[in-house]
């Protein structure tokens, strides 16, 4: 259910808006950008963070997030799952109105129930 992740060494991505930069370990949304929709300055500092430390990087292909009507309008959302040494560990889910699931998303409660 991962989107096409790739080192940010393997691919071009700079200038391609099909492409998401991520930091590597960052798991509040705070680094997510994209080249066509991330300011120009910010743009330009972490895509030059990321070329000069790849490593500490990823890129993922770009998708489109489920929307889910609310009493706010329609929001994208993501849900995600925490893991530790490969076993699910947790999850959370996030919503928003900006053009992807980034460090600017709202937490909002995950709630989950027997599917009969």
């Amino acid at each position: 259910l991962l989107p096409v992740t790739a080192d940010p060494r393997d691919v071009r991505w700079q200038d391609d808006p099909g492409w998401v930069l991520k930091a590597a370990w960052c798991n509040t949304g705070d680094t997510v950008a994209a080249v066509d929709v991330t300011p120009a300055p910010r743009w330009a500092q972490l895509s030059g963070q990321a070329r000069r430390r790849p490593e500490r990087w990823i890129v993922q292909r770009r998708f489109e997030p489920l929307r889910v009507s609310t009493p706010w309008g329609d929001l994208l959302s993501c849900i995600g799952v925490y893991t530790v040494n490969g076993k699910t560990a947790g999850a959370y889910a996030r919503v928003t109105r900006r053009p992807f699931v980034d460090g600017h998303a709202t937490d909002v409660a995950l709630l989950v129930g027997d599917h009969d």
